[in-house]
């Protein structure tokens, strides 16, 4: 755009540019604002400026020197680069499309660049940037103030004049480099069992030394593993072991240990972070599951409405602790009562060791009924009697006793053909 502005005004106004020959401009552009740079910080802008062809002749532009009139020295930084404007934007975009055609590395200033020749055309204006990368150990307080003169740009053919402003860079002032950035611990892992995922997985956050959450940092992939010499020898920690930062927390899922034992910790660890240890906790045997329990009694049933109070059905241990792990399908028959039919969700899946069922009604009213649940391979359970009422509230007759309710498998047959129909059940599901 510029070359094609310059062209226009040659051609509008030829006695403008009949004064200028045929010689390279250096030129000021926009300049990066004065600031306060950490050792450490890697492509920190620090000067631009400008070269402009103004008659029809090409030249190429081969080297350059740049000068500090700060007060940083050599240790202070580790490269400096030339970039290149290629949108002509007088913006510095390091991610794209501007790129590197010349470098130093830490060096007393004046240094020169080694740079990659860059062909100018007539009539055109190419923008360049220098950047500096400040060491790790750069001593605070001191100064960039980067400069280049005519006499620091070298072209094959024709000399270098100053256009207008020399390109002298603002301030930037060295300060320390922060401490290291952390990984936080936020949610302790619990509720091993060897082979199974822990009931509590970890959470950890990313945060800079002062405590503060990384909460940009869509990044950084946090990996844990076993504390080595904790637990038991031999262990492995199996499940997503290496997970991504999303505003700068990071969420475990599925971690689990093969071995049951004692005194276990897990590392967490990320480039550029200083780690972070768990608590310690302990890794059970797994749990076996060996029977149901009712942990809601079915209530408020009315005639062909669906009870008020659904059940809620609960896998349990031996010791009678639930097994979060258990996804066993748990059915229900009907008991007693006056004859009448049990409807609705029959067979309902565990969800961590849980059977909730939602939608279970009885069509004729009555007294002393009752369910009995069933899961394949473990000991049933049935519920507390109760009575379902009629449209007006009341109890109906009984009308015979000992009736089955609807079972999935049939009323006729009753609980024996259920258990074997949830068993057969089981067997498709495996094949």
């Amino acid at each position: 755009m510029r070359a094609i502005l310059l062209f226009a005004a040659c051609l509008i106004c030829p006695g403008l540019f009949a004064q200028f020959g045929p010689e390279n401009y250096l030129e000021a552009t926009t300049q990066p604002a004065a600031g306060t740079v950490q050792a450490g910080t890697t492509q920190r802008h620090c000067l631009s400026f400008g070269l402009m062809r103004l008659d029809m002749n090409s030249d190429d532009f081969v080297g350059l020197v740049v000068r500090n009139n700060g007060t940083a020295q050599a240790g202070d930084y580790s490269q400096i680069q030339l970039w290149f404007d290629a949108n002509d934007s007088d913006t510095f975009e390091p991610a794209g499309p501007d790129y590197v055609v010349g470098s130093a590395t830490s060096g007393a200033f004046p240094r020169a660049l080694t740079m990659t020749t860059q062909t100018h055309l007539g009539l055109s204006v190419y923008n360049y940037f220098i950047t500096i990368d400040v060491a790790v150990g750069a001593v605070a307080g001191r100064t960039f103030i980067i400069e280049v003169t005519v006499n620091d740009v070298t072209m094959t053919t024709y000399p270098v004049v100053l256009f207008a402003t020399p390109p002298v860079g603002p301030t930037q002032t060295i300060s320390s480099a922060p401490g290291p950035n952390q990984i936080v611990v936020t949610t302790q892992p619990g509720g091993a069992q060897a082979g199974t995922a822990f009931a509590t997985q970890p959470v950890v956050q990313l945060r800079n030394s002062s405590g503060v959450l990384l909460s940009s940092d869509n990044t950084t992939q946090v990996t844990a593993a076993i504390t080595s010499g904790t637990g038991t020898t031999g262990a492995v920690l199996s499940g997503t072991t290496t997970v991504q930062a999303s505003g700068g927390i990071v969420t475990f899922t599925n971690l689990a240990i093969n071995l049951a034992g004692t005194g276990y910790t897990l590392t967490f660890t990320a480039t550029g972070f200083t780690s972070a240890v768990s608590a310690t906790f302990n890794v059970t045997t797994t749990q076996v599951a060996t029977h149901l329990a009712i942990a809601t009694q079915p209530g408020g049933a009315q005639a062909g409405t669906v009870f008020t109070t659904q059940p809620v059905i609960e896998i349990r241990d031996a010791s009678g602790a639930l097994v979060a792990g258990a996804s066993n399908f748990v059915g229900v028959s009907l008991n007693g009562g006056a004859g009448g039919t049990l409807s609705g969700t029959l067979i309902v899946q565990a969800v961590n060791g849980v059977a909730t069922f939602t939608n279970l009604s009885i069509n004729n009213a009555g007294v002393g009924y009752s369910l009995t649940f069933s899961a394949s391979g473990l000991t049933g359970a049935t519920s507390n009697t109760f009575n379902v009422t009629g449209p007006g509230g009341a109890a109906g007759g009984g009308r015979g006793g000992g009736g089955g309710g609807g079972c999935a498998m049939g009323q006729v047959a009753g609980l024996p053909f259920f258990v074997f129909g949830l068993a057969l059940l089981g067997r498709r599901r495996k094949a």
